[in-house]
């Protein structure tokens, strides 16, 4: 988030954000090659392709806009909401059972974001006013986590073991370029410090992706899911360091509680996935078909 915040301020929202995902795409054609775009089902190429740029476009924007340094860590805790929606949209679309240990955990991950946002002293009229100094990048946020949950939940139902990170992102890429050129922008100026980010950020976050698609669909998508929720405190902590932004007692508070109901969600669904044991079944079936030829 911190870098991402740094570039777009560095060459504006959308140019930064373009950058950032061409070199995205291109870290991930040298780690993991360009695949054939006709060996992908048409559901998971579209269909999981729409969210994944959906929610680049959004969640890059929402951080190029944001009007602080402090409003951009805001966004970022209100994108963190996503680990949460995605268990909950795991429950809706019957991937996982349900507890109350898990409806408790994802409540007090929200109230975490809630309280991250509206600050220790709640008055409603000003939690209000501050979401309307800047509606679009707060709506853009939220919206990004909702759609992200979505594409988790969507891409374990039909990956089958794809990855098309290096389409999905180049189509990110090409929309935020079309974005750039159609509206009136400035030239870009590159120097050896906006340069290296953009190195950083692109090889990390291709490895991030590359690595997310495959553990989500092969792996225990709840554990992952989970495990995630700590990114918050990681995440906020090299942010603010990167941005040299001093965050309340409240904030931190906040990211303790979007953490503190990771692990509640996690002991409420440590029972297997209903997906993981249908592909447990699946595998045992196979293995019995293969004894008995």
């Amino acid at each position: 988030m911190g870098l991402m915040r740094s570039i777009t301020e560095s060459f504006g929202a959308l140019a930064g954000s373009a950058l950032i995902y061409t070199m995205c795409a291109f870290f991930v054609a040298c780690i993991k090659g360009v695949p054939s775009i006709k060996k992908f089902a048409p559901v998971y190429l579209f269909g999981c392709g729409v969210f994944f740029v959906l929610y680049e476009v959004m969640l890059s924007q929402a951080i190029g806009l944001a009007t602080s340094h402090l409003q951009s860590l805001e966004l970022g805790l209100i994108n963190y909401a996503w680990p949460c929606l995605t268990i909950l949209f795991a429950v809706i679309f019957r991937l996982q059972k349900s507890s109350w240990l898990l409806w408790g955990g994802a409540l007090l991950s929200f109230m975490g974001v809630f309280w991250g946002v509206a600050g220790e002293h709640f008055v409603l009229n000003e939690f209000i006013h501050h979401i309307m100094q800047n509606p679009i990048a707060y709506f853009l946020a939220m919206s990004a986590a909702f759609i992200w949950a979505l594409y988790c939940n969507v891409t374990r139902i039909y990956g089958a073991g794809q990855n098309g990170v290096f389409w999905f992102f180049s189509v990110v890429s090409v929309v935020l370029w079309c974005g750039y050129l159609l509206t009136p922008h400035s030239p870009l100026i590159f120097s050896w410090s906006s340069g290296l980010q953009l190195l950083v950020i692109g090889l990390f976050a291709a490895l991030g992706y590359s690595f997310w698609d495959d553990g989500i669909q092969k792996g225990n998508m709840m554990l992952l899911v989970t495990a995630s929720y700590f990114t918050p405190l990681l995440s906020t902590f090299m942010a603010g360091w990167w941005l040299s932004t001093e965050l309340s007692f409240s904030f931190w508070q906040s990211v303790v509680m979007v953490t503190i109901g990771s692990l509640i969600c996690w002991y409420g669904s440590r029972e297997k996935s209903i997906v993981d044991l249908n592909m447990d079944e699946q595998t045992t079936f196979g293995s019995e078909q293969h004894h008995v030829n």
